[in-house]
């Protein structure tokens, strides 16, 4: 390795070490500042957390599987074209902001439901309170989406430095 390579990875490392680190410290903030408005061992924490989790498994699901196995590699193909890909990336940004945007909002308007299928012994209160947390939670599946949509096609340029300052 010569001593251009050398630099030129050591400082890519180095975006890399400080953008994770950053995006931790963030993410340790956003869960401290949540824990403190909602309250983190309370009723009200656990029901928050019931109608959070939802759009962070529909988030892990789709970006562990479906993005990460098929995006990339189709990414890169497209990038031998005339156009470097971009006709391609254009197409799916779009495509992708269309149908998240769908699925969000029907997903949001079957909030309540969705609550209460997903829980057993909530009273009616309990159960109203997490539809308000849900209909709060529940659009973050379109930002999600488009997060990992958007950091695949990063990942597929050789763009990693950007992908690791968002607070996940």
């Amino acid at each position: 390795m010569s001593a251009p390579e050398a630099q030129s990875t050591a400082r890519a490392s180095a975006v890399m070490a400080a953008g994770t680190m950053v995006s931790r410290v963030l993410g340790f903030v956003r869960t401290s500042l949540l824990a403190v408005a909602i309250g983190a061992n309370t009723t009200m924490g656990d029901i928050f957390e019931k109608a959070n989790t939802i759009p962070n498994i529909i988030y892990l699901l789709l970006a562990g599987g479906v993005f990460n196995v098929v995006l990339v590699p189709q990414i890169i193909k497209a990038s031998k074209n005339n156009d470097g890909g971009a006709d391609y990336v254009s197409r799916l940004l779009s495509l992708t902001v269309l149908v998240l945007g769908a699925i969000t909002l029907v997903v949001t308007a079957l909030a309540g439901p969705i609550i209460s299928t997903l829980t057993t012994g909530w009273t009616a209160p309990m159960l109203e309170l997490g539809t308000i947390f849900a209909l709060w939670c529940l659009p973050q599946i379109f930002f999600y989406g488009l997060y990992a949509v958007v950091g695949q096609v990063l990942n597929a340029n050789g763009r990693f430095g950007w992908y690791m300052w968002a607070p996940w």
